[in-house]
Parts: C-alpha cells; sequence; structure tokens
C-alpha cells in the first residue's frame, strides 16, 4: 500500500508541474475536481464486496491526494513570486526609474525552474543597455550544493507610458505640422530613442523632416523649423562693390533660412549665384564665394 501511495503522489506531483509549466487554465482545474466528485459517487454507489468502512477509506485517500496535488500547485505558485522577486531586485538596482515609470513582466517562467522544489538562492544576471529595450533576455541560476545548479534565460517585456505627441495620419516630408494632424496620446514608449514631443504647442513653426507613419511617436529628429526661404521663392539678391549697392530679383534653388548661405538664380542673368540670406529676406552675395 505504502509503494502504491509513494507512486500516486510522485506522478501527482509531476502533471501538477507540467499543468503549471503549460498554464493550464482554472476550467481544467474544476473539470478534475468533478472527475472527483464522480469517482466518490462511485465508490459510494458500489454494493457488493466492499464494506463500508473500505468506502470512506477510499474516500479519504482520493481526498487526501487531490489535496497533495494543490499543494504543489500553490507551490509552484509561490516560485514565480520569488523569481519576480529576484529580477525585481536585479533591476532596481540597475533602472532608476523602474516602478515609477518604468514596469516589467516575466513573459515566460521556464518548466525547468518551476520543477524545482529545493531550497537553493536565487541569482539573476545580465547586461542592460543605456536604452532599455522592449524585451530583454536575462539568465536565471539556482544555486543548490546537493542538486547542483539549475540555470536557463527568462524573457523580460519592459512598458513605459508616457503622453506624448503622435502623428494623428500618414505625414509627408515637408508637411507643415499643427494640432490638425497630431494628437495628443498615451503610448508605450519603451525602446524609442530620441527627446519625445510632450505638448502640442511645442509644434509651432515646425515641419515633418521626413515622411511620417499614421501613430508614430513625434522626436526631435522627425522635425525641423519651417524654412524662412522656400526652394522656389522669389528673393531679392543684393551686393555691394565699394559703396555701390545693386539688387535684382532672384529664384531660391534650396530651402534656407536666416544666417544660411543658399544657391539662387539671378533672373536678369539667368546665372546661379551664392549668398547668406538675413533677417530682410534678402540673399546678400558675397565677393569671392
Amino acid at each position: 500500500m505504502c509503494a502504491i501511495f509513494y507512486r500516486i503522489l510522485h506522478k501527482s506531483r509531476k502533471i501538477t508541474r507540467l499543468c503549471r509549466g503549460f498554464f493550464i487554465p482554472a476550467r481544467t482545474y474544476i473539470e478534475f475536481l468533478n472527475k472527483i466528485f464522480e469517482s466518490y459517487s462511485i465508490v459510494l454507489n458500489l454494493k457488493s464486496g466492499i464494506n463500508t468502512g473500505f468506502k470512506v477509506f477510499s474516500v479519504l485517500f482520493i481526498t487526501f491526494v487531490f489535496a497533495l496535488c494543490f499543494m504543489f500547485s500553490v507551490s509552484n505558485a509561490l516560485e514565480e513570486q520569488a523569481i519576480d522577486k529576484a529580477v525585481s531586485g536585479f533591476l532596481a538596482e540597475r533602472i532608476p526609474l523602474l516602478s515609477g515609470e518604468i514596469h516589467f513582466e516575466v513573459e515566460n517562467y521556464p518548466q525547468k525552474i518551476l520543477s524545482y522544489d529545493g531550497d537553493g538562492e536565487i541569482s539573476i544576471d545580465g547586461d542592460i543597455p543605456p536604452i532599455i529595450p522592449r524585451y530583454l533576455p536575462l539568465e536565471i541560476t539556482i544555486d543548490d550544493s546537493a542538486e547542483g545548479d539549475y540555470s536557463c534565460y527568462l524573457k523580460i517585456r519592459f512598458s513605459s507610458f508616457k503622453k506624448v505627441v503622435v502623428s494623428k495620419q500618414f505625414i509627408r516630408k515637408g508637411e507643415f505640422l499643427s494640432n490638425d494632424n497630431c494628437l495628443l496620446k498615451s503610448v508605450d514608449v519603451i525602446g524609442e530613442s530620441g527627446g519625445k514631443i510632450t505638448d502640442l504647442t511645442q509644434l509651432e513653426g515646425l515641419r515633418a523632416r521626413k515622411n511620417l507613419n499614421e501613430a508614430e511617436v513625434l522626436t526631435d529628429d522627425d522635425m525641423e523649423p519651417i524654412p524662412d526661404v522656400f526652394r522656389g521663392g522669389k528673393v531679392k539678391i543684393t551686393a555691394e562693390f565699394g559703396t555701390i549697392k545693386v539688387a535684382a530679383d532672384g529664384i531660391a534653388r534650396e530651402d534656407g533660412w536666416v544666417g544660411d548661405y543658399i544657391r539662387v538664380k539671378n533672373l536678369q542673368t539667368n546665372k546661379t549665384v551664392t549668398g547668406k540670406l538675413n533677417g530682410s529676406g534678402e540673399v546678400e552675395v558675397v565677393a569671392n564665394r
């Protein structure tokens, strides 16, 4: 009888661990419980060859086995909490904003770790990059002097939700940015590089530096100031020769901002010259440039 009990107990522990490893839903445990009650009724309804004492013993034995299964299931659940605690301690020392702006969750609990039921010490190791990625592998090791070390990798998912400016729609390069094509939205910005825009008023006087997809998070690298002179726009070209100042109409060959040297086409001579764009919107041609 003892040998049979030991084999049933050993099997129940393996089944429970397997269920934990594959995340069997609560409905399966409820179905298992229904099977237990069905077995009760089968045992209690037997009429011949079994006395009342054996019936009672059978019911108690089945209940005891089920209780052991539940106990080991809870033990594995606590082990997941122990893994979470170890990971949290490791990350908290290396990521100052953890649990504040940055959150994490363990995406997988390896069966090899969940099946461990010793008293070994859990340790976590891995490299944390300067920009926290969305996913990061960390090595978990259980140091057990009696049974040896258990080691494998965990997949950690990070998230950080902030209210930032995103594009409402596809925005072409050079298009002006405003609340007509952008909005403020709470999104997960973990792993995103560049300074995020957190206020729609920051878009004033800016345009898209490149094509932007719908729902794309805007950063400083995605926009630039609106030019003071656009390519193809009319400009006044000026030049000084001693005390003499001459002027001519021209066309800008490229976008330009005040202080920039840009190429312009002189409409009188049809020649392209280079000059400095001043605050008055004139292009001052510099000699020998």
